[in-house]
């Protein structure tokens, strides 16, 4: 069940790591305000899972971290 829990972090942590990167000042000017602004807007339909997304995340750590650790 350990693995089942870590499994779901993962899962549920490469959207929220996509949105981080983007977030990132390096992102920005590594390409350019245009393209970075064009990747911020093709994320707006898929707000509710990104957001969906971290609500599970950290769910599945609470109850990793309260089990086992």
């Amino acid at each position: 069940m350990r693995y089942i829990w870590l499994a779901i972090i993962v899962v549920t942590a490469i959207p929220i790591g996509y949105v981080a990167v983007l977030a990132s000042p390096w992102t920005y000017f590594t390409l350019g305000a245009e393209a970075w602004r064009e990747r911020v807007f093709r994320l707006y339909p898929y707000r509710w899972w990104v957001s969906f997304s971290m609500l599970v995340c950290g769910f599945a750590v609470a109850v990793y971290l309260d089990r086992w650790a």
